[in-house]
């Protein structure tokens, strides 16, 4: 089985997962954000640069949070921490990634509701032994 870039802590792993299908009607384009932030983020280039015995990081996986608004084009309109991992050189990495990955270009245009923006929260989760994953949340914030 191939390893998963999602970060679902309450689905068990397996060959398939069941999800409701119309809560995720935005996936194509959701999945296109994180393929695009995927190509570019790289913790582990600065965990070596900045940390490479480790001493920073511990045994403790880091989870960085940030919050995140596009608009209607899929230009990044704002982009701030909401939660850090206690790592600035990780936090800081993870603002890098995402304004180079933007812009992100399609996104459905119901997800704005009249709005100019559309904000979500995108997390980014190092775990130590473990890999990377992604995880959105877009609906605490919209």
């Amino acid at each position: 089985m191939k390893a998963s870039h999602e970060h679902l802590p309450n689905v068990a792993d397996g060959d398939h997962t069941e999800l409701n299908a119309l809560a995720w009607r935005h996936a194509p384009f959701f999945n296109r954000i994180k393929a695009q932030i995927g190509q570019v983020w790289a913790p582990n280039k600065q965990v070596t640069r900045h940390d490479p015995q480790g001493v920073l990081l511990g045994h403790k996986d880091r989870v960085t949070v940030m919050s995140v608004t596009i608009d209607k084009l899929g230009q990044l309109k704002n982009i701030a921490l909401a939660h850090s991992s206690g790592v600035a050189y990780l936090d800081d990495e993870a603002e890098r990634a995402f304004r180079k990955a933007a812009p992100f270009p399609y996104p459905p245009q119901e997800l704005f509701n009249s709005k100019e923006g559309f904000s979500f929260q995108f997390a980014f989760h190092l775990q130590i032994n473990k890999g990377i994953k992604f995880e959105f949340d877009w609906s605490k914030t919209n």
